[in-house]
């Protein structure tokens, strides 16, 4: 169990690859914290968590939306009156956005960089120091293969992954003793990916 000992937050594992990573670290023995916005998801993740962990308490869920800055700061107090310390944090949270410039309106540039980069910022704001004082401290934000080579009707999406990819480098070099890396999946099977493939209208992060 590599993971034993550890205390992982998840962002945005309601559903998808968070999810997915959340029961991947249980198996290896973390202490497993998820987090999203919607709590009908988030308590059925939970469930499923304490079926797979060896002690169902050292799983938890805990709602929040990764663009406001009060929910970050609640999420990672909760964690360390939990628990005592954090060690891992994986940045799942994203919203799904398709469309050409010429679809996109002001709000959508709005809502998207709020979720997929600002998130991702305050996130890291209220978990670093914590992880400082960790020795084994890991922080890995998912971006995306659209974040690289640019993709036909998903320009905002793909721009904000290419800002979750500049922002983890600026991380890595600020933060040394923290080990702070960015994964760029592609298109991966969720409940967005079902609900619209295209992705030519708004979809509402996890």
């Amino acid at each position: 169990m590599r993971l034993k000992n550890r205390v992982a937050l998840i962002t945005g594992a309601n559903d998808g690859i968070g999810r997915a990573t959340a029961e991947a670290f249980v198996r290896e023995g973390a202490s497993v914290i998820i987090t999203g916005r919607r709590s009908d998801l988030g308590l059925q993740a939970e469930k499923r968590l304490g079926l797979l962990a060896t002690n169902p308490q050292s799983t938890m869920f805990i709602q929040g939306e990764i663009s406001k800055d009060g929910d970050n700061q609640r999420v990672v107090d909760r964690v360390i009156e939990a628990f005592g310390r954090l060690n891992i944090v994986v940045n799942c949270a994203a919203m799904q956005l398709g469309g050409t410039v010429l679809e996109s309106t002001a709000e959508d540039y709005d809502r998207i960089f709020s979720v997929n980069v600002k998130g991702i910022g305050l996130m890291a704001k209220r978990a670093i120091p914590h992880l400082q004082k960790s020795k084994c401290a890991a922080k890995v934000n998912i971006a995306s293969l659209n974040g690289n080579i640019g993709i036909a009707n998903r320009t905002l999406y793909g721009a904000s992954k290419a800002a979750v990819i500049v922002m983890t480098q600026s991380m890595a070099a600020d933060f040394p003793q923290i080990r702070i890396n960015a994964i760029s999946p592609g298109f991966t099977k969720s409940r967005q990916m079902i609900a619209g493939p295209v992705y030519r209208r708004k979809r509402d992060n996890n």
